[in-house]
């Protein structure tokens, strides 16, 4: 396959590929800590942090180094068709982070691995709390590791859980909306005005609201969605 990958996306999907078949649960797209894993992977109590590029460069060793301390294991993929060299290898090798030469799919046979561990990440014995609680299911499929800016986020969960709601009950009033769906604000009073908020701006996609006396109402409609908060 020439030019592979064209998209740090279709490398990285493979990687989630092969962590899965290893039985990974495979979390994608995960924000923590101010930034955002490409790929976090965990079995067990253990946390496995991969960041993907298209090539190796300062940049995803960088963001690599973020991760440790933060999680067991790390790691750097990219592809084996630009083969990393010694120094940069020898670098992670001092970080404890871990290299993974990724094959392009047409290359794969059931004697060749699509992914080869050049170098293994050591084990941090000692993490930092705070990255496991940042996992959540929908991050498995949500948006693709590698895609760049889609993330699923806790704000985006309750968006959707009041979609649901409100498409099952229509005409019901933003304030039994609230009571009724579980949302990431620590009060219900938060949760109301600032709904209120996005909701009227148009941010929460498939849902409108009209004010009926003094309540606000709110219905279903086609998705449509400006830019929302993180």
């Amino acid at each position: 396959m020439k030019h592979w990958p064209k998209t740090e996306a279709e490398l990285a999907a493979v990687v989630v590929a092969w962590l899965r078949d290893l039985r990974w649960d495979v979390y994608q797209e995960v924000d923590a800590y101010g930034c955002v894993a490409d790929i976090v992977a965990t079995q067990g109590a253990l946390l496995w942090v991969v960041e993907t590029k298209t090539s190796l460069g300062l940049r995803v060793m960088e963001q690599a180094w973020f991760w440790r301390r933060r999680a067991h294991y790390v790691s750097v993929a990219y592809p084996r068709s630009k083969r990393a060299s010694s120094y940069a290898l020898r670098c992670l090798e001092r970080d404890g982070i871990g290299a993974l030469e990724v094959r392009a799919p047409d290359g794969w046979t059931p004697e060749l691995s699509r992914v080869r561990e050049v170098g293994a990440a050591a084990l941090s014995r000692r993490v930092a709390p705070g990255l496991a609680g940042k996992l959540h299911e929908e991050q498995k499929t949500y948006a693709p590791a590698g895609s760049q800016g889609k993330r699923w986020t806790p704000f985006i969960g309750t968006c959707e859980e009041l979609r649901r709601y409100v498409e099952a009950h229509p005409g019901v009033t933003l304030a039994e909306t609230v009571k009724a769906i579980k949302t990431h604000y620590h009060t219900v009073s938060t949760a109301r005005s600032s709904l209120a908020k996005w909701i009227q701006a148009g941010v929460v996609a498939g849902v409108r609201c009209e004010l009926e006396g003094k309540a606000l109402r709110l219905y279903a409609e086609a998705m449509c969605q400006k830019s929302a908060p993180q």
